[in-house]
């Protein structure tokens, strides 16, 4: 049995398979289509001016690089600029005709294309003004809201939030929270915080006008002539005055005010009180406006003088020879104080014989010999003055003072002349001219008495005759001042008098009027 034949067959078979094997295998490994890479672009990028820039395909045959121009370009993005562009080349095989294709595929992401840096945000501002908040409606640049310049693959969308702080109706911090929202790149669940933009502009809305002014009454003077202590005040009510109306608080710092507000009223002690009123307006601007109120003491003093004092006359050597010059007496107006007092604790009194209180001390000499009447004012600690009169009688008992008029001798003032000399009488000229004369010598002198008592009277130019008579004596306005028993004995026709007021007028004798009645002295 021969098996030489299909042995040798199988080996041609074998051999042939190989050789073709070998052969398929070094046209594929000497022919390739490359595609450029895959890449991802920003949408902002200027991707559609040359998509080359990204790459081109080429062909390897054998070693010879050619590039493939001619390729299928499909895009697919959406209004955000996200999607894809797809680059397909082909390119067959020379030696067998087989196709070869490759893509590129070119992601667009909107990622990062709208930033923070794209963005500018309002500006913090002030509004001062009558009205902030209608200001606040019509905010200018760069003021009123975000701006952006780019929205190239965004689609920004913009809101706010105001947050107030109010301080008062006039001062408000407002806290407006802006917020950007990119449509095409927020995406909380993916992408948490992308595409949200946040940010916050401050505000202040502060009420002001340009013309102001705080008025108050700085000085206010309250005669206190009801109590001791204090009385009530009041005082005009602060205010301030502006162009506009404003918001603005009033307040006052007065320990005596009843109310802490733009009225201080209240009751004020004697003295001064020192204050302030304050007005808080434009977000803590203040002014501040001083007042004084000052309470006086109005209530007087009560006087109580002494009906009068007796003073002697003391001889004085003026000019140091040992010769008696004149004759003094130095009376302070505190010595005719009998028991003046004041209603209000604590006040001082001062003594003087006049509205001037520095004269406290009077020096009488001989001139004021007789009674001198006086004032005497007491004058409290405020200025309060009252007055009391009363008299000052200067006695002259030294008979060695000089210069006491020669016609006077002592305290009582004695007429000395010639007999029957007249000193008093309602029609002679004479005897008024006399009657002035030693008024002017005497100052204040109103009594006269006649030594010895030994007087001549007639009765319309007749002596009167023996017997008893009453003498009704009058001032020389009229009133009655007293009336004397006399009674006149003998030829000699002399009543003794006694003391006399001076410078009365003798009316009427024994309740009948008289036209005249003449009064003579007998020494």
């Amino acid at each position: 049995m021969k098996i030489t034949q299909p042995l040798q067959s199988f080996s041609k078979v074998a051999l042939l398979f190989f050789v073709f094997f070998l052969t398929s295998n070094v046209l594929l490994a000497d022919f390739s289509l490359v595609c450029p890479a895959d890449v991802t672009v920003n949408c902002t990028d200027d991707y559609l001016h040359d998509l080359n820039v990204y790459g081109k395909a080429y062909t390897d045959y054998n070693g010879v690089i050619q590039y493939v121009h001619d390729c299928k370009t499909i895009i697919e993005l959406d209004d955000c600029g996200n999607g894809t562009i797809k680059r397909t080349w082909g390119a067959e095989n020379p030696e067998n005709w087989k196709w070869f294709s490759c893509t590129q595929v070119i992601t667009i992401s909107n990622a990062n294309s709208f930033r923070y840096r794209d963005i500018q945000w309002p500006l913090s501002i002030e509004l001062i003004s009558c009205d902030p908040e209608g200001d606040l409606k019509i905010l200018p640049e760069p003021y009123d809201a975000p701006h952006w310049s780019r929205t190239t693959c965004a689609k920004p969308m913009v809101s706010y939030k105001d947050t107030r702080f109010a301080v008062n109706p006039g001062c408000i911090k407002l806290l407006r929270e802006w917020k950007i929202l990119d449509w095409c790149q927020y995406d909380p669940i993916n992408y948490p915080g992308r595409g949200l933009f946040t940010y916050t502009q401050v505000i202040k809305l502060i009420q002001s006008s340009d013309s102001i002014s705080f008025q108050c009454v700085k000085d206010t003077l309250v005669v206190n002539n009801k109590n001791c202590d204090s009385i009530w005040v009041e005082l005009p009510i602060a205010t301030l005055r502006t162009g506009c109306p404003i918001f603005h608080s009033i307040s006052n710092d007065s320990p005596f005010a009843v109310g802490k507000g733009a009225n201080a009223s209240g009751y004020y002690p004697n003295g001064k009180t020192k204050f302030y009123y304050l007005v808080e307006y434009a977000c803590g601007t203040v002014s501040k406006c001083e007042v004084q109120v000052q309470v006086v003491n109005g209530i007087r003093p009560t006087p109580y003088c002494l009906p009068g004092v007796i003073v002697g006359l003391m001889p004085v050597d003026l000019n140091g020879d040992g010769l008696i010059d004149e004759g003094m007496a130095e009376v302070w107006a505190s010595d005719l104080d009998k028991a003046s007092w004041h209603a209000c604790n604590g006040q001082k009194l001062t003594f003087s014989f006049a509205r001037d209180t520095t004269q406290h001390a009077r020096l009488f000499n001989c001139d004021d010999v007789g009674e001198n009447e006086v004032e005497i004012w007491i004058t409290d600690l405020n200025g309060n003055q009252e007055v009391c009169k009363t008299k000052v009688i200067i006695s002259n008992t030294n008979p060695n003072i000089p210069d006491c008029d020669g016609n006077f001798r002592g305290d009582n003032n004695t007429l000395i002349g010639a007999q029957w000399t007249e000193l008093k009488s309602t029609t002679d000229q004479n005897a008024q001219s006399l009657v002035s004369r030693v008024n002017a010598k005497s100052g204040l002198l109103d009594r006269l008495h006649v030594e010895n008592g030994l007087v001549k009277l007639m009765v319309n130019g007749n002596l009167v005759p023996q017997g008893n008579y009453t003498i009704d004596c009058f001032d020389l306005q009229g009133k009655f001042l007293l009336s004397k028993k006399l009674f006149i004995q003998g030829q000699s026709q002399s009543v003794e008098l006694g003391m006399l007021p001076f410078g009365m007028l003798i009316t009427r004798l024994n309740g009948q009027g008289i036209s005249e009645v003449k009064l003579f002295s007998h020494y």
